[in-house]
């Protein structure tokens, strides 16, 4: 079946894709400089942290033209309330860079001749995060509808191991010198 002159199979890859980028091991990073629509928008919002150009625009339109965000809805739900996801299908309205970072669309935004420097900002502050860290987090943040006692001991699981890591053990002996407890 056709879909926008799509062959199923495409869209099933498409959803694939949104899924494997906002389960993925590693930090994602969406860079954005200009107009991004639709399966754009669901695109870098699977993202974990996204940098727009200050003359970035954002819009969803799938209501304007009778149809739902459907495949991009989880990733959206990451960013953006549900509110907001309403506003922008119902209205097609076309979100600035700093209107999407008022609703938390994107992270930060810069005008052109410092998004380099932003991004390289970015890059240095993510690249010292533990490997570990970032997959227990994704796990966390997947398990956090309740305190159930299956996520009360998987956290405590995830302190333990992460405690016993001579790194960790470096740091948080730095961090109590720097402060002066002993």
């Amino acid at each position: 079946q056709n879909i926008f002159g799509k062959e199923r199979s495409t869209w099933i890859l498409f959803a694939e894709i949104l899924q494997s980028i906002m389960a993925s091991d590693a930090i994602t990073l969406a860079l954005v400089d200009g107009e991004v629509t639709g399966g754009g928008v669901g695109i870098m919002a699977a993202c974990d942290f996204v940098l727009a150009s200050a003359n970035s625009t954002f819009q969803l339109s799938e209501g304007l033209l009778g149809f739902y965000p459907a495949l991009i809805m989880p990733a959206l739900k990451s960013r953006i309330s549900d509110r907001v996801i309403k506003r922008m299908v119902f209205t097609g309205e076309r979100y600035t860079a700093e209107q999407a970072q008022s609703v938390g669309l994107i992270d930060e935004f810069a005008t052109k001749q410092e998004f380099t420097d932003l991004t390289q900002k970015w890059i240095s502050q993510l690249s010292r995060c533990e490997p570990e860290v970032i997959r227990g987090m994704d796990y966390l943040l997947d398990q956090t509808h309740s305190y159930s006692q299956t996520y009360i001991e998987d956290s405590i699981n995830l302190l333990e191991q992460a405690l016993k890591k001579p790194r960790t053990q470096k740091r948080i002996a730095a961090i109590s010198y720097m402060m002066g407890e002993e």
